[in-house]
């Protein structure tokens, strides 16, 4: 017997019900708790038909990740559209990216660190082929961010009218950027290991905040 042929539109429902049963297992388990065994059975298909969609189980994670940036975009829209001076915006962006980060630090961590996150961007494309809906009522402004994967170059992006203003080139921008990263990636590799409460969100965002705040007091001056 021939393998079963589905549409486009079939392919994208099946597809839409993986990713639903690893965000639910997540939200009840943490991301520790996706397999592929659970997935499975939670969406009513055999591991078979999920391997026809999926490379793993890390692959799939990563997807069912995507869904909680959505927050994150609604609440960042505004703060793009309604500031205008181009240091605070950058900063915004930082600490609305840094307090939905470290509300689900697993999450992200796994979303812009893990194995699979240098294939962000087409992972995040996929998804929201199959979700188009969010993207749609997502603030225009922040469309452009939540279709960029890699964190880096999204930074990059909501730095560089700030960078125009300071002088700063290429490589001062990448090296700013890289060292707030690989900041956050330490925190929230850290944040990972306790529990997450409404005090820890805001310690580590303003610890980070610290930081970043202190690189861009670095850059300025090496342009006074």
């Amino acid at each position: 017997m021939g393998r079963t042929k589905y549409s486009e539109k079939e392919r994208k429902t099946i597809v839409a019900t993986f990713i639903q049963a690893a965000q639910t297992i997540i939200d009840e388990q943490g991301i520790e708790g996706v397999s592929i065994r659970r997935v499975s059975s939670a969406a009513g298909y055999s591991s078979a038909t999920l391997y026809l969609y999926f490379s793993d189980v890390s692959e799939l994670t990563l997807m069912a990740c995507v869904t909680y940036l959505e927050q994150y975009a609604n609440e960042l829209g505004p703060v793009i559209e309604n500031t205008t001076d181009h240091r605070e915006v950058y900063l915004r962006a930082w600490e609305v990216f840094c307090k939905h980060a470290f509300r689900r630090p697993q999450v992200f961590k796994h979303l812009f660190f893990s194995e699979n996150a240098s294939c962000l961007d087409d992972i995040v494309k996929e998804y929201y082929s199959i979700y188009p809906m969010e993207l749609d009522t997502a603030p225009g402004s922040a469309c452009s961010l939540l279709l960029t994967g890699d964190l880096r170059r999204r930074a990059l992006k909501e730095l560089a009218p700030y960078a125009s203003d300071l002088g700063l080139n290429e490589e001062e921008r990448r090296l700013n950027v890289d060292l707030a990263v690989c900041y956050l990636r330490q925190l929230l590799e850290e944040a990972c290991e306790k529990p997450v409460t409404p005090e820890s969100i805001s310690e580590n965002t303003a610890t980070c905040m610290r930081a970043i705040n202190f690189l861009l007091v670095g850059a300025q001056a090496s342009k006074g």
